[in-house]
């Protein structure tokens, strides 16, 4: 289940609808960026999630940066009795996903401006995935995204080699399970 909604989120960020790139092309105007000259991503070298691709699974230095990498970031819990013939998480305790921006020049002030705007085009995106008339790109083998309780954005730390994990977007994904017989 966890790995079919791993991949879901991963083809849909790499997606040329409402993907990231889709989102980072769209902040091309001076009414998007924050301030004349900021410095933002033109592109992702690499979207990757630890159930396919080993540079994510094992913590490794992407492939190109800047890259985001799809990861479960814990537990989480499902009804103890199936409900007629679907299983849901629990309200509040879904399927925690991070969404970790990786970049190599990550103690400048222009990384930092990159990675807000990367940052604002990861929750663009996942606020389209995620709005009604999506739900068949979050759906596949009897598993659905319905919807996210929380998002939770900030900086993370974790070091990949010369890269750096520098920020990640904490999602938290309430499931249902429709093939549980």
């Amino acid at each position: 289940m966890q790995a079919t909604v791993l991949r879901l989120l991963t083809e849909w960020l790499k997606g040329s609808t409402g993907g990231v790139l889709t989102k980072l092309k769209a902040m091309t105007s001076a009414t998007v960026l924050d301030k004349d000259g900021d410095a933002r991503p033109l592109s992702v070298g690499f979207i990757g999630n630890e159930s396919e691709d080993e540079e994510v699974a094992q913590g490794y230095y992407p492939p190109s940066l800047p890259a985001i990498y799809v990861t479960e970031d814990g537990p989480m819990a499902m009804a103890g009795e199936v409900t007629t013939t679907y299983r849901d998480t629990l309200p509040g305790q879904g399927m925690p996903v991070a969404i970790r921006v990786v970049q190599e020049d990550f103690d400048t002030v222009a990384a930092v401006q990159a990675r807000g705007y990367l940052l604002r085009a990861i929750m663009q995106s996942l606020e389209d995935w995620l709005a009604n008339g999506n739900e068949a790109s979050r759906t596949r083998s009897g598993v659905q995204v319905m919807w996210a309780d929380t998002f939770t954005m900030g900086p993370w730390e974790e070091e990949l080699g010369s890269a750096r994990v520098t920020a990640a977007i904490v999602v938290n994904l309430q499931l249902r399970d429709t093939e549980v017989t």
